[in-house]
């Protein structure tokens, strides 16, 4: 029975290998790995034993930074990039076949993926796949998982709960005596330890009253770009006067008896069990491997937050994320469709035009339909410069030069579609992207 058991572990995490030593691959031919793995998901301790494997094989790891996110939902979706997904995947139904494959580059933990998954009718219908460099879990949901066994953590209200596992999520992944800094210093041991085994968590929240010892607040959600530089600064703390009373209270309580709230079932379980990852069609590999993928065969690529750290550098001739949007062109099918949020370069200070233009370079000599579309809506606080009309997201549309697929499956009626070609034609509106006019000044050097 064991061997069993290590037979489907194995089978299962040759899965994520996919994109290993093949060419030419047609994901719409392996629609059984998802099985595969669904199978494995759905039992607890299957699944614990290939998170750990996944972990020993450095496929796994925790996020690297406090403030990153791979648990977004489709409503965080929705408002990033202003499409509705859910609603432009059903719809694609009736201009794709059964069995199409959608690729999400960058799942995170695969939490919207497995809510896609939740509507029977899409799930039957699509093939639905992701590519990461790495499988990241969320240690902050982790932290709530263990404290949920005490009952003191379990009565609190909900907000309370999020609270707590915010703040000692901070204290912990921070160096102690620096949370209230401008800046984020991490503590690399901490991180290093439940890099190698996340079981490590355990030692870590039972001795979490050293570092609270001296801790009076830390880092908020909104950190903010100073006009005079590129580092992101977080001059604003959340004290514990600022919490609920309750949560407040909690953390005293943590600090001053950490043993008391580690509940010793958790201490002797095995945390893998905890981990909030749906590994349902995830591939491991670089974006680029792309490349390795079937020409023509992908209904649908998407990528919310995903590509937001490839360059292009014309000094060095690295034009990482224009040359992924121009793969992208080739592995989408007729009437396929690519939506990225990454055309917003890392919190909206300036926007990819001159990047897209080497895209659209690119579909002028192919003399095809395919069309660049600019998804346009409220601008994020503290991120864009236009609150009214910032660029939230493109769109790539194979073979077909029509909006109407995008424009029916907007997130509001605060968003609206724009043609890319529209977009840099509009020195007035280019003019509003940031106080600089940078972003219009680059797209009159790269068209020059």
């Amino acid at each position: 029975m064991e061997s069993t058991k290590q037979e489907k572990n194995s089978t299962a995490i040759d899965c994520f290998y996919l994109l290993q030593n093949q060419k030419d691959i047609d994901l719409r031919k392996f629609a059984h790995h998802l099985l595969l793995v669904e199978n494995v998901n759905s039992d607890s301790l299957l699944k614990a034993q290939l998170f750990r494997d996944m972990s020993q094989q450095k496929l796994l790891s925790p996020v690297p930074e406090i403030f990153w996110r791979v648990d977004r939902n489709l409503q965080e979706y929705r408002e990033r990039s202003g499409i509705d997904l859910l609603k432009l995947i059903d719809s694609m139904q009736e201009i794709c076949n059964s069995g199409d494959v959608i690729l999400e580059l960058g799942s995170g933990c695969g939490y919207a993926a497995s809510e896609i998954r939740s509507n029977d009718a899409i799930k039957s219908f699509f093939s639905l796949f992701s590519i990461n460099d790495m499988i990241h879990f969320p240690v902050r949901s982790l932290i709530g998982e263990i404290l949920e066994v005490d009952l003191e953590y379990k009565s609190l209200s909900e907000k309370a709960k999020s609270e707590v596992v915010d703040y000692v999520y901070k204290i912990l992944s921070l160096e102690k005596g620096t949370t209230t800094s401008k800046q984020l210093n991490y503590d690399q041991k901490f991180l290093s330890l439940i890099q190698s085994d996340v079981n490590n968590l355990i030692p870590a929240l039972s001795e979490i009253n050293i570092k609270l010892s001296d801790a009076v607040g830390v880092p908020s959600e909104f950190g903010v770009i100073p006009l005079t530089s590129e580092q992101r600064e977080y001059p604003n703390k959340i004290f514990l006067h600022d919490l609920q009373p309750s949560a407040s209270e909690y953390i005293k309580s943590l600090s001053n008896n950490p043993e008391n709230h580690i509940n010793p079932d958790v201490i002797n379980s095995n945390i893998y069990e905890y981990l909030s990852i749906n590994p349902i069609g995830m591939l491991v590999g670089d974006f680029s491997e792309i490349s390795k993928l079937s020409d023509n065969s992908l209904a649908f690529v998407f990528s919310i937050r995903g590509t937001t750290y490839l360059v292009d550098d014309k000094n060095t001739g690295n034009f990482a994320y224009s040359d992924l949007l121009i793969q992208i062109l080739k592995k989408l099918q007729q009437g396929g469709i690519y939506l990225d949020d990454g055309v917003r370069e890392n919190f909206g200070k300036r926007y990819r035009l001159p990047e897209l233009l080497r895209v659209q370079k690119v579909i002028d000599q192919s003399h095809n339909s395919d069309t660049l579309w600019v998804i346009i809506g409220p601008g994020v606080p503290g991120d864009d410069f236009n609150q009214e009309a910032a660029i939230r997201s493109v769109a790539i549309t194979k073979g077909s030069s029509n909006p109407s697929i995008l424009s029916k499956n907007l997130a509001d009626e605060r968003y609206y579609v724009r043609s890319f070609l529209d977009v840099i034609n509009d020195k007035e509106y280019l003019c509003t992207l940031d106080p600089q006019k940078s972003n219009y000044r680059e797209v009159q050097e790269a068209t020059s």
